[in-house]
């Protein structure tokens, strides 16, 4: 469902277990959140009410781009998973023989929230977004996924796995934060 209340138009997402609306701040702009048994009527009164504050939220949010390795560059999700598979495939051996893990399988995906993933199977997977960020960033995602063969959490030894390899890592991992909120969604 889609509200139209000029000049916005604003997605509408139904959540099972909400009971309250909510306006969210979403990648593409503003979403309403709303429990399943609110009206067109009462969601619609619910934009005109914060109308004010909507707009104050799209006037602050950055435009966000495509990047290749950090460089502003137009970027389909095609172009970005070759990059990454080219990328990977050169890294990963170098990491894992420094680290002495290896995983048994090696993805890339569409994540929304996360730069990458390991499996206690030794599955890891690597976010398509991280085509868009600099290349010592990428690294620090490789390290991270590949210490946790090592330790399946995040606990202080986890953290002097990541270390022992980049000693900088708080660095890039604030670094890679930030690149979270600038770079844009990947056409198909």
């Amino acid at each position: 469902m889609m509200i139209h209340s000029p000049p916005f138009q604003i997605p509408v997402k139904v959540h099972p277990r909400r009971r309250r609306m909510a306006l969210v701040m979403t990648d593409t702009g503003v979403e309403v959140r709303v429990p399943p048994h609110a009206s067109r009527r009462t969601i619609e009164a619910f934009v005109v009410a914060n109308h004010a504050w909507i707009e104050s939220a799209l006037s602050r949010q950055t435009p966000r781009q495509t990047f290749l390795w950090g460089v502003s560059h137009p970027l389909t999700s095609i172009d970005a998973r070759d990059a990454l598979q080219v990328y990977l495939s050169e890294r990963l051996p170098v990491w894992s023989a420094r680290m002495g893990c290896e995983p048994n399988r090696v993805v890339i995906t569409n994540m929304k929230s996360r730069w990458g993933s390991c499996s206690s199977r030794g599955r890891v997977a690597f976010a398509l977004n991280l085509a868009q960020v600099p290349k010592p960033l990428v690294d620090y995602v490789i390290v991270h996924e590949l210490a946790h063969l090592h330790e399946m959490n995040h606990s202080s030894r986890f953290w002097a796995h990541v270390a022992a390899q980049l000693p900088d890592y708080q660095t890039l991992r604030t670094q890679l934060r930030d690149w979270g909120r600038r770079i844009g969604p990947l056409q198909p």
